[in-house]
């Protein structure tokens, strides 16, 4: 409910969570998911539009990855631009900067 209410104020909702490591029907094998209690993270996964997970590269830039090719992932997008996509969202600079993108995930920021 606090969710649905917040979401009513704005056009673009994003929400940081962390992840955690679930079990796939009590095997060894685990796959990542939204940590929070109970079923909220599947019931917040299903609302969502995109779900991506924030890492950073070799180079220290900051990706958001959508692909939902690692089927041991819980993440993707509805979005076609966002679909199956690795985007690189902040850049390290040689001064030691972060130069971020954001117009590639809200394409509409290209016109303002």
């Amino acid at each position: 409910m606090v969710i649905d209410k917040i979401e009513s104020c704005t056009e673009n909702l994003i929400l940081v969570c962390h992840c955690k490591d679930a079990a796939i029907d009590k095997s060894e094998l685990t796959i990542k998911q939204i940590d929070l209690a109970g079923k909220l993270g599947r019931i917040l996964a299903a609302k969502a539009d995109a779900i991506g997970l924030l890492d950073r590269d070799e180079d220290s830039n900051t990706i958001l990855s959508f692909d939902t090719s690692d089927k041991y992932t819980e993440c993707g997008a509805r979005p076609e631009h966002l679909r199956n996509k690795v985007i690189t969202l902040g850049e390290m600079k040689d001064d030691g900067t972060l130069e971020f993108h954001w117009e590639r995930v809200y394409p509409s920021l290209l016109n303002k």
